[in-house]
C-alpha cells in the first residue's frame, strides 16, 4: 500500500512556519495509519461449516484469489507460530496482518496452528531439517512449556490481526502413548487452555486420532483433572468429509460445533491454474464462550495447582518465580493483576485483597500463611 499522504493534505501554501510544521505531522500521521498493519477485527477460525485446506506455506494473494474462484475450500489453514514449524517465519513470504486482513475481506476463514513443544514419547524424523523439540516428562515443567507456548501464540494471534475469541490449534503430531508421556501432554494441554482463556482466546488441539485426540476421550471417559480444549481437530484420512471421529472420540462430546476433520493429506491440487500441495479438512465450527468454558478443573482446584510448591517469604521488590507463582494463582483466584514476576504496587494490593476475603492478617508480606490458604484452594 503506497503510505504518501495525499496532495491536497500537503497544504503547499502554508503563510507560516507553524502552519507548515502541523501540516507535515498531518501528514505522516496519514502516512503512518495507512501504512500500519490490520486492526485485530479478524475472528478466527469463527463459525463456520464446510470444507477447509491447510499447506505449509500460506499462498500468495494470487494463488488465494485463483482458489476462491475456483476451488470448493473457504477456509484455510496457517502456521503462525510455534519453534518446532516446519514452515516457519522464514518460509512464510506472504503471511501478514495485511494478508490476514485482505483474505477475511474475499470471504476465507482461518484456522490458525502452532507447532512447538511434542510429546516426550514423540520420534523425530533424523532426515527432516527440523528437528522439532519434545516437551518435559516432569509434569510441572510441561505446565511450564504449555503456558509459554500459549503466550507465544498469543502474541501471534494479536500480531496477524485476530480478535479476542480466535481459536489457536496446538499441533501434537502422533506419539506412542505411555502413562508417563500422556501424563505430560495432558498437563501441557491444561496449561496451553488456560493461558488462551486468560487473554479470552480459545483453545484447539490438532492430533492424530490414536494419539493425543483419544487420550483427550479417554481422559474425559475417566474423570482426569484437565482443562479442556474447546476445538478438536482430528487427523483421521478415512477420505470422508465429515465430522464422525470414529472410534477415537465419543460421539456424545464436543457436539456443539467443535470439531475439524482432517480426512485426507499430502494430495497435489490444482484450481485456477494454480497447484499446491494440501491436506483436506472439514469443519464444523462456531467461536467458543471462553469465559465459561468446560473445565474439569475446579477454580479452587487450579489455585492449589497455580501455588503449589515452596512457601517462600515474599515481600514488595522481590522478583523470581516463586513472584510468578503467586501471581498466577491470584490471577486464577479473580484478581486482574499482570504476570510479570516483580512483586510491586498491582500484587501487593491483590495480595491484599486476597487476605482480606479469605479472612487472613491484612498484609503485604506473602508468609506460610497465605501460601497455606492458597494451597488449599480457597477461591474467595
Amino acid at each position: 500500500m503506497n503510505a504518501s499522504s495525499p496532495a491536497s493534505l500537503q497544504r503547499p501554501h502554508a503563510r507560516t512556519a507553524l502552519g507548515t510544521a502541523l501540516s507535515a505531522l498531518a501528514s505522516l500521521a496519514l502516512a503512518f495509519t495507512l501504512a500500519s498493519p490490520a486492526h485485530a477485527d479478524t475472528q478466527a477460525p469463527g463459525t463456520y461449516k464446510g470444507l477447509g485446506f491447510d499447506a505449509c506455506q500460506a499462498p500468495s494473494q494470487t494463488v488465494m484469489d485463483a482458489w476462491r474462484k475456483k476451488s470448493p475450500f473457504r477456509a484455510i489453514g496457517i502456521y503462525i507460530s510455534g519453534n518446532s514449524r516446519y514452515c516457519g517465519d522464514k518460509y512464510q513470504p506472504h503471511l501478514s496482518a495485511t494478508w490476514v486482513a485482505n483474505n477475511a475481506k474475499n470471504g476465507w476463514t482461518f484456522i490458525p496452528i502452532h507447532v512447538g513443544y511434542q510429546s516426550p514419547c514423540f520420534k523425530n524424523n533424523p532426515n527432516s531439517r527440523v528437528q522439532k523439540k519434545k516437551m518435559s516428562t516432569d509434569v510441572s515443567k510441561a505446565r511450564s512449556q504449555g503456558r509459554s507456548d500459549a503466550k507465544e501464540t498469543i502474541g501471534r494471534l494479536k500480531k496477524f490481526g485476530f480478535s479476542a475469541g480466535s481459536v489457536s490449534y496446538l499441533d501434537l503430531e502422533w506419539y506412542k502413548r505411555t502413562s508417563s508421556c500422556d501424563a505430560a501432554v495432558l498437563a501441557f494441554i491444561s496449561e496451553w487452555t488456560d493461558t488462551l482463556h486468560d487473554s479470552n482466546y480459545g483453545s484447539g488441539v490438532y492430533s492424530s486420532g490414536s494419539a493425543a485426540i483419544k487420550l483427550i476421550d479417554d481422559s474425559i471417559a475417566s474423570g482426569k483433572t484437565f482443562s479442556r480444549p474447546d476445538h478438536i481437530w482430528n487427523a483421521w484420512t478415512n477420505k470422508k468429509a465429515n465430522n464422525d471421529f470414529g472410534p477415537f472420540m465419543s460421539s456424545k462430546i464436543y457436539t456443539d460445533h467443535q470439531r475439524i476433520h482432517q480426512y485426507n493429506n499430502g494430495d497435489s491440487v490444482e484450481y485456477g491454474g494454480h497447484r499446491l500441495t494440501i491436506d483436506w479438512d472439514y469443519l464444523d465450527v462456531k467461536t467458543p464462550n471462553t469465559t465459561s468454558a468446560p473445565r474439569v478443573e475446579t477454580k479452587s482446584q487450579r489455585i492449589a495447582r497455580l501455588s503449589a510448591g515452596r512457601m517462600t517469604t515474599l515481600k514488595p521488590g522481590m522478583k523470581g518465580s516463586a513472584v510468578t507463582r503467586l501471581q498466577r494463582a491470584l490471577y486464577a483466584s479473580g484478581r486482574q493483576i499482570p504476570v510479570t514476576g516483580y512483586y510491586g504496587y498491582q500484587t501487593t494490593r491483590a495480595v491484599k485483597s486476597y487476605q482480606k476475603a479469605n479472612g487472613l492478617s491484612v498484609k503485604s508480606t506473602v508468609t506460610r500463611q497465605t501460601w497455606t490458604a492458597l494451597q488449599r484452594g480457597k477461591a474467595k
